[in-house]
């Protein structure tokens, strides 16, 4: 039950996010790419997302590549400003 609802979780996280950053900004170069597009205020979004696909991929994880994935896609959250420039 935990790894339906896990799932069922990175997916909804996935489509919703990806969803509005399509309908506001239009399609992007990759998904890391709509976070420069995001207003200020509203940047933390990026980081939510990494962390909502993340840890849910490490409780999932069968094999330790894809806790490694879901640690990967949590470090992405947490450094999402890494190409930002002010």
């Amino acid at each position: 039950m935990l790894y339906t609802t896990a799932f069922i979780t990175m997916i909804t996280i996935f489509v919703s996010y990806v969803a509005a950053i399509w309908i506001i900004f239009g399609v992007q170069k990759s998904i890391s790419a709509s976070y420069y597009k995001l207003p200020k205020k509203w940047k933390f979004l990026m980081t939510l997302f990494c962390w909502g696909i993340g840890f849910p991929a490490m409780i999932i994880g069968q094999s330790i590549w894809m806790i490694l994935a879901g640690a990967g896609i949590c470090f992405v959250g947490a450094a999402a400003a890494f190409g930002e420039n002010d």
